[in-house]
């Protein structure tokens, strides 16, 4: 025969004089109560074995775009081709050419795509 368990939460508030005492405003909800098959500390065993479920994955697109490059005499000698790229996002648009520019790809870019 299983076992049942009383859950339940105590409440208490700090009164003027700093000792605690509970709070009578409002009674509190029902605690729960769980059957359980056998020996609790089997089933908090078995509960702890249970593979969890899988965490909720987040698919992130990542687009390719037609590539560009930094016509900027300071800017990296590379092109872009990826619109998550924070350099080649980075370029100012007087200073941006479409194209490779005959340029290696930018290093991020090949990294995140």
């Amino acid at each position: 025969m299983g076992e049942t368990l009383e859950i339940a939460s105590i409440s208490a508030c700090s009164g003027k004089d700093g000792d605690a005492q509970t709070a009578d405003k409002k009674p509190g909800p029902d605690p729960d109560r769980l059957k359980l098959e056998g020996d609790w500390e089997e089933s908090v065993k078995k509960a702890l074995k249970r593979k969890r479920p899988p965490k909720e994955r987040k698919e992130v697109i990542i687009m390719k775009v037609s590539p560009w490059h930094s016509i900027k005499a300071t800017d990296p000698k590379v092109y872009h081709n990826n619109d998550k790229c924070t350099e080649g996002n980075n370029i100012e648009s007087k200073n941006r050419r479409e194209g490779t520019g005959g340029r290696p790809l930018c290093k991020h870019c090949d990294r995140i795509s």
